[in-house]
């Protein structure tokens, strides 16, 4: 079917013309009738049940200009035609399945889907103390209704429903993620604040984005939503999300393609048939200790500075989450307190403590695929040496402070992505295979108790049809468990 295209309107003298390029040969134009507007003959088509079917589509919010003005031509005896000799008041505007139409049939009203939905965004921003002149841009047609934009809110409304709003860092959050277009899709909620009071929520029709002041926003949708929603939300066990669902990407594309978030307190994976919570092996908190300790005194002994440590450290604590605009949730510390000494000979000793704290996480390298290994690093969160006792030299403790300090900022140009502040631990395989979908480690938290945790995949791998006779994800932990005590 040709496609038909709105003449241009003369507002100078409120009437529109259009030329018409030679008669339509289509089915729907070759079914004419008269109607009288004004004293004015419209051609009018009346398209049979069969021929909706062939409706041309409009997805621009620059139809909608013209249908403004089309109204206001048409309340004042305007003649409007199409390039094929159609009126334009045998076009309607209809919201269907979020996408609005150009179609044939009906009356020319059917405009007002559109209208209302200006009025919404008007109104429920409106009381938020915008204008209409606040608004940027016009309303505009999105996948699943009509969408205003303003200053510091946007404002969502489909066909005869409620009008949601998305603000701060959640509307930064799933405008990056594609909005509406996107993985979450139409915004089913206003930003509410959660049962713990601690947070912040939108939910969309396909997921939801959670906020807190200790973890930012962070998106999660699909199974893994389902999962964590049945674990209770962030009052159950997992807390809060710290960052956005992560979707693995093997070549060629497979099915099911393993998903996983993580929390707080945990991680959940799933695939489009199912989501698990993910079980751990782990480095105890003592281990932790002993293995820093010794990591510490293997620098002193390689140190020209004749410094050393006394045995026993300290545990100084965890702290919690913080969220970094620019970097997102930053993840938890642990503390301990080491002392060490430096020996002047026959004179009394220099004394000193050090109060560290460290972060862990996986980096990986930069590859457009998922990574088969991944580096375990130790970030250095908090660095004080302090003067205990003995010989008050100055240069000691600076000289112990500088030293600690440039282990962990000595980049390695053959690994840019280890951060700033980090040193390698050691390296991890992830069990990645690119071209089935398997994989077997997903991330690494520190816990409140300061035991490190290493979650691995919970689910079957793809094409396995083992999971009543074999639990995957405990063999996994099973395995990474045994290398972990075997350091």
């Amino acid at each position: 079917m040709k496609n038909t295209n709105l003449s241009q309107l003369n507002n100078s003298n409120g009437t529109a013309n259009a030329a018409a390029q030679g008669p339509s040969t289509d089915p729907i134009s070759q079914q004419q009738g008269k109607k009288k507007l004004s004293g004015v003959a419209l051609e009018q088509n009346k398209p049979t049940p069969a021929e909706i079917g062939m409706r041309p589509v409009f997805n621009t919010t620059a139809a909608f200009d013209v249908a403004r003005a089309a109204t206001k031509a048409m309340s004042q005896s305007a003649f409007l035609v199409t390039n094929n000799n159609r009126s334009l008041s045998t076009y309607l505007f209809q919201p269907v399945k979020g996408v609005i139409e150009i179609n044939a049939g009906g009356d020319f009203p059917a405009v007002q889907p559109f209208l209302k939905a200006e009025q919404r965004i008007n109104a429920r921003a409106a009381s938020f103390g915008y204008t209409v002149q606040n608004r940027i841009g016009d309303v505009a047609v999105v996948t699943g209704g009509f969408y205003g934009h303003y200053p510091n809110h946007d404002f969502y409304t489909a066909n005869d429903e409620k009008t949601f709003e998305v603000h701060g860092d959640i509307r930064n959050t799933y405008n990056n993620l594609g909005g509406p277009n996107g993985i979450l899709g139409f915004p089913i909620s206003d930003e509410t604040g959660t049962p713990d009071g601690a947070g912040r929520y939108n939910h969309f029709r396909n997921g939801s984005i959670y906020w807190s002041h200790r973890t930012g926003p962070a998106a999660l949708w699909g199974k893994v939503h389902d999962c964590w929603a049945a674990s209770g939300w962030e009052r159950g066990p997992l807390g809060y999300p710290v960052e956005n669902q992560h979707r693995m990407i093997p070549i060629p594309a497979t099915d099911p393609i393993v998903e996983w978030c993580r929390f707080e307190n945990g991680v959940i994976a799933g695939d489009p048939k199912a989501a698990k919570i993910a079980p751990s092996a782990v480095i105890s908190h003592s281990t932790l200790q002993a293995l820093l300790g010794n990591l510490v005194n293997e620098q002193f002994k390689a140190s020209p500075n004749n410094v050393a440590l006394r045995s026993g450290m300290e545990a100084l604590g965890v702290n919690d989450y913080r969220y970094d605009y620019f970097t997102g949730a930053v993840s938890r510390a642990v503390g301990f307190r080491l002392h060490g000494f430096h020996d002047n000979g026959l004179a009394t000793d220099t004394d000193f403590s050090i109060d560290i704290w460290l972060r862990f996480e996986l980096c990986s390298p930069i590859t457009f695929t998922e990574p088969v290994s991944r580096a375990l690093v130790a970030i250095l969160d908090f660095l004080r040496v302090k003067w205990e006792g003995g010989l008050p030299l100055g240069e000691v403790i600076s000289g112990v402070s500088e030293g600690i300090h440039a282990s962990f900022y000595s980049p390695d140009p053959s690994h840019p992505e280890i951060p700033e502040g980090a040193m390698t631990i050691l390296q991890m395989p992830t069990g990645a295979d690119v071209r089935t979908g398997k994989i077997d480690l997903l991330d690494v938290i520190l816990g409140t108790d300061g035991d490190l945790q290493f979650f691995v995949n919970p689910l079957t791998p793809p094409k396995e049809n083992l999971d009543y006779y074999f639990d995957f994800g405990h063999e996994r932990q099973r395995q990474l468990q045994d290398k972990l005590d075997s350091m």
